[in-house]
């Protein structure tokens, strides 16, 4: 509905209540699925997991800068820098584990993650800080910062965080 609330009126219920009435009404329609968008880290957000929602999908809002180059080429991200996050709950030391699909084993190998962990939740992304930003946001817990500062990659010119994971979400593994 891309509602908002004024700041002397925030903090007592209107976005919930106007969920709760939205919902109640999309039933009564026999409607039997809902979708909200909200920022990420934004109070909307939490006030949409209360109600059950999930994060489906993400999505980028792009702006056209002035002295745009024309002739920049455009550059689809490389289908190979795609992995399948999962989080799992490790009962032996009460921990979160945020691995690749393709590491599980080898941590459980490693006894970094013991044979009565269980798995949490599973997602996509496209580098490590895609992967704690979302990571972060499920949680609940303060948004993801990563480490150092935004360089553009060598390979495609990107940005992404040489200090960090090192990973390029168009073209991948960097250096």
């Amino acid at each position: 509905a891309g509602a908002s609330t004024l700041p002397e009126f925030r903090g007592r219920g209107a976005q919930t209540a106007l969920q709760v009435a939205r919902l109640r009404f999309a039933r009564d329609a026999g409607c039997t699925r809902a979708m909200q968008c909200a920022a990420p880290g934004s109070t909307s957000q939490v006030n949409a997991e209360r109600q059950g929602f999930q994060i489906a999908y993400t999505r980028t809002k792009w702006q056209r800068s002035a002295n745009h180059d024309e002739r920049a080429r455009i550059t689809i991200p490389n289908a190979n820098t795609v992995a399948l996050y999962e989080c799992w709950f490790d009962p032996a030391d009460n921990g979160l584990a945020l691995l690749r699909e393709q590491d599980v084993q080898r941590n459980r190998d490693g006894g970094q993650l013991s044979d009565s962990a269980v798995l949490n939740y599973s997602f996509i992304a496209h580098s490590g800080e895609e992967a704690m930003a979302i990571h972060t946001l499920r949680q609940g817990w303060a948004p993801y910062l990563p480490m150092g500062e935004a360089a553009p990659c060598p390979t495609c010119g990107a940005m992404y965080y040489p200090s960090g994971y090192g990973d390029c979400w168009r073209c991948g593994k960097v250096g």
